[in-house]
């Protein structure tokens, strides 16, 4: 069908124009499979369309998701909401909870168990290792921090350097991190810093306990970091120079004229440096490091992970 095939190549354009395409296709593979069902049933529309009308055209499909627009970002919220309020058991009375790398996930949950326990006991009864730069922490790092410790939790910054430190000390047993992906084979891609918080966690025997939407789940087999790569993935890591050698700028983004024609040509990305905003902030981990993930609808074992992309076909 005109309509489906138009959408893949546009998001196939999407993908290769951001850094982290992952995300992109996840997303993607949801707006492909929704009109798939809808475009093969253009007499029974789905219940927000006009009685009798069908998305049978990429004008339609296009009109109907500009105006569901909100409903799309109001069930995120909501979703984030409900992983909160499962999630937020986890930091139970008396616990000492590791996090960092600023999950909107893990700061909603922690700040849902701080106002449970607030309600129930008078006051939170957690505290929380916070992994970050300790010199000049990131905005949301920084934010998440002043939003807990507003909600009367007790928040240590600890610099990444001494995170293996802390985590003993504190005496950790559960380590808390959001996802930006979650692959069909339960591997995950999250902020960069949270492999090392799966590292430790595992040698410390704590539980690594990984927060993602339903909505992250995506069909893609990854084996490791570099496999990422050969998916779309922009990254570099490595900037071998001698002293010599200035430092490289970035080239900008070339910028694509507006026309009625569109070029299905996938473009080459332009040559890039390690730091750029060009660059993926993210890595991969194992599921062999993860405990278990919660959505907004249960707690699962990573292996279950492929459940979620069946359910959605």
């Amino acid at each position: 069908m005109e309509t489906v095939e138009t959408v893949k190549k546009q998001a196939t354009i999407l993908q290769r124009g951001v850094a982290d395409p992952l995300p992109v296709k996840a997303g993607a593979d949801i707006l492909k499979a929704f009109l798939d069902q809808t475009l093969k049933q253009p007499t029974a529309p789905p219940p927000a369309l006009p009685r009798g009308q069908a998305l049978d055209s990429f004008e339609q499909a296009r009109t109907h998701l500009l105006a569901s627009s909100r409903l799309f970002t109001g069930r995120a919220r909501t979703a984030r909401a409900a992983i909160a309020e499962r999630a937020a058991r986890e930091a139970g009375p008396g616990a000492t909870v590791l996090t960092g790398c600023g999950s909107r996930c893990v700061r909603d949950a922690l700040l849902r168990a701080a106002a449970l326990q607030t309600r129930d006991l008078g006051c939170p009864q957690f505290k929380v290792v916070y992994a970050t730069h300790a010199a000049a922490p990131p905005a949301r790092d920084a934010a998440a921090v002043a939003a807990l410790r507003a909600a009367g939790v007790f928040v240590a910054e600890v610099d990444w350097r001494m995170v293996p430190a802390a985590l003993e000390a504190a005496g950790v047993r559960k380590v808390l991190v959001g996802a930006s992906a979650v692959t069909h084979d339960g591997n995950v891609l999250a902020g960069a810093g949270t492999y090392l918080l799966a590292q430790l966690a595992r040698a410390a025997g704590a539980q690594l306990v990984v927060l993602a939407e339903l909505h992250k789940f995506v069909l893609e087999h990854t084996l490791n970091n570099a496999g990422l790569r050969d998916g779309g993935l922009r990254q570099e890591v490595l900037d071998f120079r001698s002293a010599e050698e200035p430092l490289a700028e970035p080239l900008a983004e070339p910028v694509l004229p507006v026309s009625e024609q569109v070029d299905w040509t996938v473009r080459r990305t332009p040559p890039y440096v390690r730091g750029s905003e060009a660059d993926a902030d993210v890595v991969w981990q194992p599921k062999e490091l993860i405990t278990s993930i919660i959505t907004e609808k249960r707690k699962m074992p990573p292996n279950l992970a492929y459940q979620i992309i069946l359910d959605r076909r």
